[in-house]
């Protein structure tokens, strides 16, 4: 078993405490014993020398600081001086401020690809995989009788029990479902799609069967009720409702940080989360709506607008960035100017604009104060707050859907 791999493992599934030091060694459970001065493909230098590349002892103390959380429950930052102090006092060399942040991504299972993990090569590879050391033999009076014919038959799966009973599985269906920082979202996104394909089959084909079974014709549904209260209203489609958000930086609200936002109620900054997820931002992505529904409602969220005209049917809400260039390519355009009719834009689409609350009207952009756009405040510091907002979004886009008939009748919300 690769050490690496190991480290790795019992990273993700927070069990460092039992790796340790026995005995001059590393071992990782009573599993696997490592030398410390073992390489793992990982470059730390150049990569010409043995000094180049990560050595155990020094991964799993990086691993050992930088997962521990203090009384607040923040880890220590990787630009932090203490990890060098900690390093040298422990006789090991410090991995350097450039690998840091690879390595701590690698080992929390934040991402599996770098420029740093290659190979060890084989002429520096000198350290070698030590066996546990077997457990005494039982004393003669308490061994079994001599084997008798059956024994001899039953050896070998005696033999493979023994060993199942002392291995430790590293991964199995109920282990993967059970992991410290797994992220199954998207699985969930997968099964909505499905359920979505198929609701779409079984309207098609089922009400037809259901029309001519029931007396008197017509297809029917059972009643809905309005968010007014009261009165019936149509059935909802079954497309999924589409959300745009602005592609620029110079909001609260894009790529980056909409998802959180949405689905849990919690607001970060983009910045942030660009941090802690690192790569590029998605073009799209397919969120879970929870919030005030009984079963998780699928929505699309996109930063430019659909280029198709049955795409387009199904855009429900719009977070403004404020600037006129985010219309330029709506489909909503002024007969007589050629440009984009806002008026007629915010009419089919809700418009939202989220601001910091204690930001005052007049500092509002121009397109936002004089159109028909719902303005919510997000507070700087209360994130106990973040859940009404997003609340209050949803409202805004419910009620939008319900107003329009051909909305309604196109998307599911």
């Amino acid at each position: 078993m690769d050490p690496f791999t190991l480290l790795k493992d019992y990273v993700q599934r927070d069990e460092l405490g039992a790796v340790r030091a026995e005995g001059g060694n590393i071992a990782f459970g009573s599993d696997y014993v490592f030398p410390p001065s073992t390489l793992l493909a990982f470059k730390v230098g150049d990569g010409q020398a043995r000094e180049d590349w990560l050595q155990l002892d020094v991964a799993l103390h990086f691993a050992q600081f930088f997962t521990t959380r203090d009384a607040a429950g923040n880890t220590p930052r990787l630009v932090t001086p203490e990890y060098v102090k900690a390093a040298k006092e422990s006789k090991l060399k410090p991995v350097g401020a450039r690998a840091r942040r690879d390595l701590l991504d690698i080992l929390l299972g934040r991402t599996r690809e770098s420029t740093l993990c290659v190979e060890v090569p084989p002429q520096l590879a000198a350290a070698t995989l030590q066996a546990p050391e077997p457990a005494p033999a039982a004393p003669e009076a308490a061994q079994t009788p001599a084997a008798t014919d059956d024994d001899a038959v039953r050896g070998p799966a005696r033999i493979l029990a023994d060993v199942r009973a002392h291995q430790r599985p590293l991964r199995d269906r109920n282990s993967q479902l059970v992991a410290a920082r797994g992220d199954f979202r998207f699985a969930i996104q997968i099964a909505a799609r499905y359920d979505l394909f198929d609701s779409k089959g079984s309207a098609g084909a089922g009400g037809a069967k259901a029309a001519a079974d029931r007396p008197g014709g017509g297809v029917k549904r059972p009643a809905q009720t309005d968010l007014a209260g009261g009165r019936e209203k149509a059935p909802r489609g079954t497309q999924v409702p589409i959300i745009v958000v602005p592609q620029g930086l110079q909001t609260l609200i894009n790529m980056w940080n909409i998802r959180r936002f949405l689905e849990e109620g919690k607001f970060e900054t983009w910045q942030a989360t660009k941090e802690r997820m690192g790569g590029k931002p998605a073009r799209e992505l397919l969120i879970l709506r929870r919030q005030g529904r009984e079963e998780p409602v699928p929505y699309r969220i996109v930063d430019t607008y659909p280029a198709r005209r049955d795409q387009q049917r199904c855009v429900v809400a719009c977070v403004m960035h404020g600037a006129k260039w985010q219309f330029k390519d709506w489909p909503y355009k002024d007969k007589e100017s050629g440009g984009v009719d806002l008026a007629h834009a915010m009419a089919a689409v809700r418009m939202v604009y989220l601001k910091w609350h204690d930001a005052r009207t007049e500092q509002l952009p121009e397109l936002v104060r004089n159109g028909n756009v719902r303005v919510l405040g997000l507070h700087r510091d209360n994130r106990h707050s973040d859940n009404l907002v997003a609340g209050d979004f949803w409202k805004e886009v419910d009620l939008h859907i319900a107003r329009n008939a051909d909305l309604n009748r196109t998307v599911k919300y």
